[in-house]
């Protein structure tokens, strides 16, 4: 912002297409919006209760998806000590890779995460050295949720197996006797 390629606008009023109108009543194309939202964590643009959101802590799996919905990234939930900047391009680089990756999944990246083990965030405090190992961790790990992914899908399309059934009472044979 302080270089000026990047201006906040006044709220938005509705979209259509690519197309965003404001409230003040100007209108303009754009490829990409982003929400800055400050340190309150709220997405007023989505529906209520869409991100479950816990004190300061939005309950996204990796910190970024939910486990019900694919192709929904939420980012900057976090609060870095010492800033964002060193997480910025690495962080970024992953979340591409995740969008590639849930672009050859069926279902949600997010599902895969929660039924592979992964924890949902107990603090919006994030030490950067350890965010940037869990990066790291997070592209060698990618190409298994993959494997993961369609091991999972086929556990959910299998049918559920039924126990069988046993009539309440037996039946007997009325010229076998049981002592």
């Amino acid at each position: 912002m302080k270089h000026g390629r990047i201006q906040a606008r006044p709220d938005i009023a509705r979209f259509e297409g690519k197309t965003v109108y404001f409230v003040d009543g100007q209108s303009e194309e754009f490829d990409l919006i982003v929400c800055a939202t400050g340190y309150h964590v709220s997405f007023p643009f989505l529906p209520p209760g869409l991100v479950p959101v816990k004190g300061s802590i939005a309950k996204l799996y990796g910190g970024c998806v939910l486990a019900e919905y694919k192709n929904l990234y939420i980012i900057g939930t976090s609060q870095l000590r010492y800033g964002f900047g060193p997480v910025v391009t690495p962080g970024m680089d992953l979340m591409a890779r995740m969008m590639l990756a849930q672009d050859q999944m069926e279902l949600p990246i997010g599902l895969v995460m929660k039924e592979s083990g992964v924890r949902l965030p107990t603090t919006h405090l994030i030490d950067p050295h350890a965010a940037l190992r869990s990066i790291q961790r997070g592209k060698r790990l990618l190409p298994l949720l993959l494997w993961k992914e369609k091991k999972l899908r086929k556990k959910l399309a299998a049918p559920a197996t039924t126990p069988p059934v046993y009539p309440a009472k037996p039946a007997t044979n009325p010229r076998v006797e049981v002592f």
